[in-house]
């Protein structure tokens, strides 16, 4: 225990607070909670009954407002930590039974206090409001105090809270066009071959043109070997047909399939990027940064297991910390749709 209590003090020096995940157990749900926030002033966090990698993203997203100025106390209703729904903090009546190393390392006489987060159902319902789905776990750590106004969330990193993925996107295309470049360092003889995009009614995408590294096939062949970010129904190993002008070469036409497939990611925060393309990677995913730290490009590859990329996005989006969506799909029993055609170039 020393030991593991010296990796967790080496954490809290350098970021400030940990997550520690704990169960489930036979008799319990999984949970998790922060260690450390005692040191910024404030009460720690635990969070029951999500996914370790969901709550471990909630965690660390509130421990990075604590550390940003603000500051949490029981009653409060907050928005954005979980997308379209609200969460609410009560107090931990006493936290030595469920944040046993956060008591071990603050080595106080009492308690350390903490507060427990509680996230609405789709619903908007509270675990004691009537009709809460008996199915889903739900224990409190203490009395549920009257709840405040709902506090809003600060707008970070260019982005404001409760924004929806494709107009996050248009907006980030006309800020910043680098995003359409892709962040591989391709082969000797691989060259950008552009994609026409269709803009939606409500301009999406915002630009008119991706710009992807390929490889040549034959005369006026090319393999796709970057991630698209923003063209629907092209994946790295595609082979599209092209022609040239005076602005460049162009995809026509797609005449070979490579078995990828590509999901589009938006997180709620750098940190929540980061702990999701950790998971999607340990999956056998490729993710590829853009310029904005919350936007990232998934490639599955074909010996890669779809479901369990496919679930794990669905598991985070379902709490609000991402929102993502399939641009590709090419996976056996689960491209059940037609692959769009490239717009003329």
């Amino acid at each position: 225990m020393d030991a593991y209590l010296a990796k967790i003090e080496r954490l809290t020096v350098e970021h400030g607070w940990a997550v520690q995940l704990v169960g489930p157990g036979e008799d319990e749900e999984e949970f998790g909670y922060t260690v450390g926030m005692f040191r910024l002033g404030h009460p720690e966090f635990i969070l029951f009954a999500l996914p370790s990698a969901t709550a471990h993203l909630i965690l660390n997203a509130l421990g990075a407002r604590v550390r940003s100025g603000e500051q949490f106390s029981a009653g409060a209703v907050l928005s954005g930590v979980v997308h379209r729904r609200h969460v609410c903090l009560i107090d931990v009546t006493d936290s030595c039974e469920h944040l046993r190393v956060a008591n071990a390392l603050a080595d106080r006489a009492a308690p350390v206090p903490a507060l427990q987060v509680v996230i609405q159902d789709a619903d908007g319902r509270w675990p004691w409001d009537a009709g809460w789905p008996a199915s889903v776990p739900a224990p409190l750590l203490g009395p549920v105090p009257p709840l405040a106004p709902v506090s809003p969330a600060p707008t970070t990193e260019g982005r404001p809270p409760e924004v929806s993925l494709c107009g996050f996107l248009a907006r980030l295309a006309v800020a910043d066009d680098s995003v359409l470049s892709c962040a591989h360092h391709p082969a000797a003889g691989s060259q950008e071959v552009l994609v026409r995009l269709l803009q939606d009614d409500d301009g999406y995408p915002g630009v008119d043109l991706e710009a992807l590294w390929a490889e040549p096939v034959a005369v006026d062949r090319w393999r796709i070997v970057s991630v698209p970010y923003y063209a629907y129904g092209l994946s790295v190993g595609d082979t599209v047909t092209t022609a040239t002008d005076e602005v460049g070469t162009w995809a026509v036409s797609v005449v070979g399939r490579g078995g990828h497939s590509t999901l589009r990611v938006l997180a709620l925060s750098e940190s929540t990027s980061t702990t999701v393309q950790a998971a999607l990677e340990d999956a056998g995913a490729v993710c590829d940064q853009s310029s904005s730290a919350s936007l990232f490009a998934v490639d599955i590859p074909p010996d890669t297991y779809f479901a369990a990329v496919d679930e794990y996005l669905e598991s985070v989006e379902e709490v609000g910390v991402v929102e993502y969506e399939d641009t590709c799909v090419q996976h056996s029993g689960v491209a059940d749709w037609p692959h769009p055609t490239l717009p003329d170039a």
